[in-house]
């Protein structure tokens, strides 16, 4: 099953599914025929897959379902595929990140601007510490993705857990290039 998904072999996909072939089962990463499907852009064969009741959300080991994996790979045409079937926008990985931190995190301006597009929050925190995404483009010295979270509207002024805000962890971090960003757009 996860071969004729990876293929695009709707047809085989669809007999094999009749014969009783589990439509979630995993292979050794966790990932489902779902996932090989969209993986490989083959969009009829994932609509017959998701029409047959296989689970949009479902992830692999690392945590990933399928959104974060296209979004950190830039694959706009599969993200807008997967959320029009209903993929969670803010979706969490095993490591607490987003589709949208996968996005930024890789340079992937055109899925991050489309996510935004679709309602995905620019100032979403994460659970175990209250990062946002700009505390970590700050606290890496990541000047573009910080630059670019604030041209789109990234709280400047956001507060992690213990109360620090990007700025503070820029120069706690001696990243000056963004602390001279941060402080430029009005920290």
């Amino acid at each position: 099953l996860h071969l004729a998904a990876r293929q695009g072999k709707a047809d085989v996909v669809q007999k094999l599914l009749i014969q009783g072939a589990i439509i979630e089962a995993k292979d050794k990463y966790g990932g489902t025929p779902l996932y090989d499907a969209v993986y490989g852009g083959k969009e009829d064969t994932a609509k017959l897959l998701l029409d047959k009741g296989a689970k949009i959300e479902s992830p692999r080991n690392n945590g990933h379902a399928i959104l974060h994996t296209m979004a950190a790979e830039g694959r706009a045409d599969m993200v807008k595929f997967l959320l029009g079937r209903g993929a969670k926008i803010e979706a969490r990985t095993n490591d607490d990140e987003t589709p949208l931190g996968l996005a930024i995190k890789n340079n992937k301006t055109d899925v991050a601007k489309l996510l935004l597009s679709r309602g995905a929050n620019i100032n979403a925190r994460r659970t175990r510490n209250g990062w946002t995404e700009l505390h970590y483009m700050a606290s890496q010295g990541k000047i573009d993705g910080a630059k670019f979270l604030l041209d789109q509207g990234a709280n400047i002024e956001a507060k992690t857990n213990k109360g620090n805000t990007p700025l503070f962890l820029a120069i706690r971090n001696n990243e000056t290039g963004v602390a001279k960003l941060l402080l430029k757009r009005g920290a």
